[in-house]
């Protein structure tokens, strides 16, 4: 019996498909001549390499079309474009004018910030290359257009700030306290915990410290301090809840004492400060977590006449049941 041999163009798992056609290079105005002629994807890859065409984009090399309808495929023609623009050049003698030195030597940052801007929107190449700062030394210009972009991106996208809305408040540890006035800072996110907040409308602020001995811990309160200290007109630095020696308070206290040199703003209340009647030190008066009076008669004893004392003062009034206060009425 005679052997049938069938064949076909179609590929495995291609039948259907329409045929790929490289359009970028001839719509970028491109031509590539070779013996045959004939345009393939093939040579469409060969032309791009002798090109040393870098971009990623997927439907070839990325290119900006101006108002006018004129196309640029790099920042540097769109920056010439849009020189020539602001100095009103004719339509017809920008593509000669791009070429004259005299006028190349008149491009400045802002054209080359909008160009970068443009073409960092279109091409993820051009993007990637502003954002690692991919500039040789010959590029000096374009690299301080780029950083002035890359400063504008990241500002624009930072997280955003909640803007406390009191003018007096208190920052502690371990607190356990509800009011608007009272922020609890916990001790895993206390290196960046004054960042996430604005504070433009802040006056004064109280400070709740633990006295420690611990160098990792006081470091950090310490840089808590210095950073709020930046932002508000007074910072009062109260002791709170002894966890060092009664012997080795006073090493303490000189520790914090330095803060003021760099703090002018930075009051700092002396743990052996006697207060109630039995003229207790301040230090190893009982400060239990939880209740936001003995927060308030706490504060009252180590800075009397504050601020934050009667807005802490007024929360406790606005807490009390009714019958409470008829009762005292």
């Amino acid at each position: 019996m005679a052997e049938v041999k069938c064949e076909t163009e179609a590929r495995r798992g291609q039948r259907g498909r329409k045929k790929k056609v490289a359009v970028n290079v001839v719509e970028e105005g491109k031509h590539y001549e070779k013996d045959d002629g004939n345009l393939t994807l093939d040579n469409v890859n060969s032309y791009r390499k002798e090109e040393k065409e870098e971009c990623g984009c997927r439907k070839g090399k990325a290119h900006y079309v101006e108002a006018l309808g004129g196309e640029c495929h790099d920042p540097k023609s769109l920056a010439l474009s849009t020189l020539a623009r602001n100095e009103k050049i004719a339509s017809e003698d920008v593509n000669l004018m791009k070429c004259e030195e005299d006028f190349r030597k008149k491009l400045g940052k802002s054209e080359r910030l909008e160009a970068l801007r443009k073409f960092a929107g279109i091409c993820p190449t051009w993007a990637s290359k502003i954002m690692r700062n991919d500039w040789t030394e010959e590029e000096l210009e374009w690299r301080e257009a780029a950083e002035s972009l890359k400063k504008e991106v990241m500002y624009r996208n930072q997280p955003q700030k909640a803007i406390i809305q009191e003018k007096y408040i208190l920052v502690g540890q371990r607190m356990g306290l509800k009011s608007k006035a009272v922020f609890e800072v916990r001790t895993a996110t206390i290196s960046t915990w004054k960042q996430k907040f604005g504070w433009e409308k802040v006056e004064k602020a109280v400070v709740l410290v633990e006295w420690t001995k611990d160098d990792k811990q006081l470091k950090a309160l310490v840089n808590l301090v210095e950073e709020i200290a930046k932002e508000v007109w007074e910072l009062v630095v109260v002791p709170a809840r002894m966890e060092c020696g009664y012997d080795e308070v006073g090493g303490v206290t000189e520790t914090w004492q330095k803060v003021r040199k760099t703090a002018l703003n930075v009051e700092v209340v002396d743990p052996m400060t006697p207060v109630g009647p039995k003229k207790m030190p301040l230090i190893l008066c009982d400060l239990k977590p939880g209740s936001l009076e003995k927060m308030m008669e706490y504060l009252a004893c180590a800075i009397p006449g504050h601020s934050l004392v009667d807005r802490l003062r007024a929360d406790v009034e606005d807490s009390e049941p009714k019958i409470k206060k008829h009762r005292a009425n």
